[in-house]
């Protein structure tokens, strides 16, 4: 830094160049920086919050952290709240969004949650949504997952067709992908349909086939299902 200083025309006598003046002075910059753009944001529509727990690296140290992505959306928008360290609680999870969204001016603005399914989300005495309606004082719109709602129907539809299963693990998908390599992978049958399905095989066809062909994007997941759908269907 100091020929840096030099080169540019400083004198670096006057300069206050340890490691602790400037980590403060980063610290105010930044401080100065976030309060700014919190007064500048000030949506004019109904916002919805979003929040979803991630274990991400340490920025400083070795290691890994719990972190909570908070942002809000409206009217085409999204802005990043912040991203606190915290141990994923409900109740946690709860104060920390309230604390963002108060110190983000957008309190009474806030008309819906966005989240996973998750039981600390969803509890009903002690999850954080239960906790940030009543810190807000009021009931807000629940927009639980679309992905993790259907993993709940999907998983019934697996228990009623396979029996449950206690393992981590379900056993005949891991069977299968240790003699994956072993199958021959272009010699298939598509489903058997029992006498009647035909009809309904043609509706599902054509259905897909109308979907996946729009020029609207389709998520990756989404397509995959489609696509795997079809190829089942003939």
């Amino acid at each position: 830094m100091v020929p840096i200083a030099a080169a540019l025309g400083f004198l670096t006598s006057s300069l206050p160049l340890s490691r602790s003046n400037v980590h403060c002075m980063r610290h105010k910059t930044q401080r100065e920086f976030a309060e700014a753009t919190a007064m500048e944001y000030n949506p004019c529509c109904p916002i919805v919050v979003h929040w979803d727990g991630k274990i991400l690296p340490e920025i400083c140290r070795q290691g890994k952290v719990d972190c909570l992505p908070i942002l809000v959306s409206g009217d085409g928008t999204e802005k990043l709240l912040g991203v606190p360290k915290l141990a994923l609680t409900g109740e946690q999870e709860a104060d920390a969004v309230y604390s963002l969204l108060k110190q983000w001016r957008l309190v009474d603005k806030v008309q819906a949650m966005s989240f996973d399914t998750t039981s600390g989300n969803t509890g009903r005495l002690n999850g954080a949504c239960t906790l940030l309606e009543k810190k807000l004082g009021r009931a807000l719109l629940w927009l639980a997952c679309r992905h993790h709602v259907m993993e709940l129907i999907l998983s019934k539809v697996f228990t009623v067709c396979y029996g449950p299963s206690s393992a981590r693990d379900i056993p005949v998908f891991k069977h299968f992908r240790v003699v994956w390599a072993g199958i021959v992978h272009n010699d298939y049958h598509s489903l058997d349909l029992k006498e009647g399905c035909e009809s309904l095989k043609l509706a599902a066809l054509q259905f897909l086939a109308q979907t996946i062909t729009k020029e609207r994007q389709i998520r990756d997941d989404c397509q995959e299902l489609i696509e795997l759908t079809m190829i089942i269907l003939s």
